[in-house]
């Protein structure tokens, strides 16, 4: 029986690349979009609050099953102001670069 952790995910290898390819496209799609500067400073924000995650796990909690802040924030990002964001990109851009943050900081 395979475990599932609290976001539902079994830890798989299959599931694991699933959300790296995920993140990873998302991340490049935000980059790349007419928004990116916008997509940017919002995963500024939102990153400073994925700064608690010190694990590839805790990431994946906070983007399967974000706290109630998170999810405040994330909604609030998203729908206030003149150009609507996508919460799934925007969280997703945001989880790629705190784990690239943390891969950097392990790699010193």
């Amino acid at each position: 029986m395979m475990q599932k952790y609290g976001y539902g995910l079994p830890l798989t290898r299959e599931g694991i690349a699933w959300v790296l390819y995920e993140w990873y496209v998302t991340l490049n799609a935000a980059n790349e979009s007419v928004e990116a500067e916008i997509y940017a400073c919002a995963a500024d924000l939102v990153l400073e609050r994925l700064q608690g995650e010190k694990t590839f796990d805790g990431l994946l909690c906070a983007f399967f099953a974000p706290d109630l802040e998170m999810t405040r924030l994330i909604t609030e990002l998203c729908t206030e102001g003149e150009v609507l964001l996508q919460p799934h990109v925007l969280m997703a851009e945001s989880c790629a670069l705190r784990l690239r943050q943390l891969v950097a900081k392990a790699s010193r």
